[in-house]
């Protein structure tokens, strides 16, 4: 690490990237109990996979343009 701004920034990052995984996680499987009780047909796990690497260009753009 170059500096002290360096090592909280990546501390921060992974700090959040782990509290919006696990928020994330427990939505889905409450909204996942959900539609099973209804009698939905369940969504698969590659499904929500798929998605979240659909989303990481995205996330990417937004860094940009706020920066």
């Amino acid at each position: 690490m170059k500096d002290k701004g360096e090592g909280r920034a990546i501390l921060l990052g992974a700090i959040i990237g782990a509290a919006s995984g696990s928020v994330l996680a427990l939505l889905y499987r409450r909204w996942s109990r959900q539609r099973q009780a209804e009698g939905a047909k369940p969504i698969q796990s590659r499904q929500v996979i798929r998605l979240g690497t659909a989303l990481v260009p995205v996330i990417r753009e937004f860094l940009e343009l706020i920066q």
